[in-house]
């Protein structure tokens, strides 16, 4: 590496970054590198209503600590409403699905562009992935049916038949019930729906392999504790403390009228009473589907200040801005190398192949604002 090397402007003055400088920003910012949050994050579609009335739909990231969305992909013109997170396997690495159209896709989480669809065949919004690969998904009717989407065959597997769950919630509530159910969610193999029908507002636990049905919590359950939130779309298993398995329920409420109209709530759901709290909420957004990975999950970059892993190169992108990423930037930098080049010329992505001022104050901006 030169020890020496003019590589551009910084807002107008001509700049020279010296190997010994790298040195010890290298010894300063390795005693601050910042550790991940144990909670793995909720990808979730959704849609702003902005204050002019237009109608923004996006991939978010949400915190599951504190409810809040941040916007993550590109506009997208539709965003599914079936969304699960298919772990890693020997069949391929870990990546978002949605299913729309009776088709099954890979959805890329920074632009929302689907790829390699399988066609089922089946209507439904509610979608999940188990630990083991499994996908699932339930229609959205009254019949409430259940099927495995197996990637093998490409075909639907039927796991609740037509009308189970309704003589499920029927034999413990009585009455006729009409479910409607529009997500499915995990957590220790068991699927979790949430049914939406007035007066039996309840979480409704599924086991895969048997077809048991559970009603959860007394009649009502969610209802009764709702608080006014209404217009639940989404549900996810998260894994709170990191040990890469499932924990707890999450899900949305979009609606609290006439408060929040447009509520964007983030709920977590007590698997014993049936109930839910409220984390938190993101006014003038709804959700349509949540996902979340248990463990690591997705790695890819947060923004262009993420150009490499812990321990530096030549490991990629992590998700997270760590001293590794900032020593990395300001060594490459120095020396004229590829790393360095975040930004083109006017700061707008992707690199242009020179190293310039451009690529240093749009590196500095990007770690100063983190992660979203």
């Amino acid at each position: 590496m030169r020890a020496n090397k003019t590589v551009g402007t910084f807002n107008g003055a001509s700049t020279e970054i010296k190997a010994g400088l790298c040195m010890a920003l290298t010894v300063t910012f390795l005693a601050g590198s910042v550790s991940p949050a144990s909670a793995g994050p909720i990808y979730a579609t959704g849609q702003l209503l902005r204050a002019d009335g237009v109608r923004e739909n996006r991939i978010y990231r949400i915190d599951p600590t504190t409810g809040v969305a941040t916007a993550l992909s590109d506009l997208l013109p539709t965003a599914p409403a079936a969304l699960a997170a298919l772990p890693a396997s020997s069949a391929g690495p870990a990546r978002l699905i949605a299913y729309t159209s009776g088709t099954l896709w890979t959805i890329d989480p920074l632009t929302g562009v689907l790829s390699d669809g399988v066609s089922f065949g089946v209507s439904g919004t509610g979608l999940d992935a188990l630990a083991d690969g499994r996908v699932f998904l339930i229609t959205a009717n009254a019949a409430a049916q259940v099927f495995r989407l197996n990637a093998a065959t490409n075909l639907p597997e039927s796991v609740i038949e037509p009308g189970a769950i309704a003589a499920a919630l029927g034999a413990v509530f009585g009455g006729s019930p009409s479910p409607f159910i529009l997500s499915l969610g995990s957590v220790g193999g068991t699927l979790y729906g949430l049914n939406s029908e007035s007066n039996r507002t309840n979480l409704v636990a599924i086991n895969p392999d048997t077809g048991s049905i559970t009603p959860v919590g007394p009649l009502n359950a969610v209802g009764q504790a709702a608080g006014g939130f209404t217009g639940y779309s989404a549900l996810t298993g998260v894994d709170t403390d990191g040990d890469g398995a499932f924990d707890a329920l999450f899900g949305n409420a979009n609606f609290n009228s006439p408060a929040l109209p447009r509520a964007g709530a983030v709920v977590r759901y007590d698997l014993t009473a049936g109930t839910f709290t409220v984390v938190g909420t993101n006014p003038g957004i709804i959700f349509f589907g949540f996902a979340s990975f248990p463990g690591a999950g997705l790695t890819f970059p947060c923004n262009p200040a993420d150009i490499t892993g812990i321990g530096g190169p030549p490991a990629g992108p992590d998700g997270l801005l760590t001293g590794d990423d900032f020593n990395a930037f300001i060594i490459a930098f120095a020396a004229g190398e590829v790393l360095a080049d975040v930004v083109g010329i006017g700061g707008l992505p992707p690199g242009d192949g020179l190293i310039t001022g451009d690529d240093f104050n749009a590196f500095i901006g990007a770690f100063a604002a983190g992660c979203p």
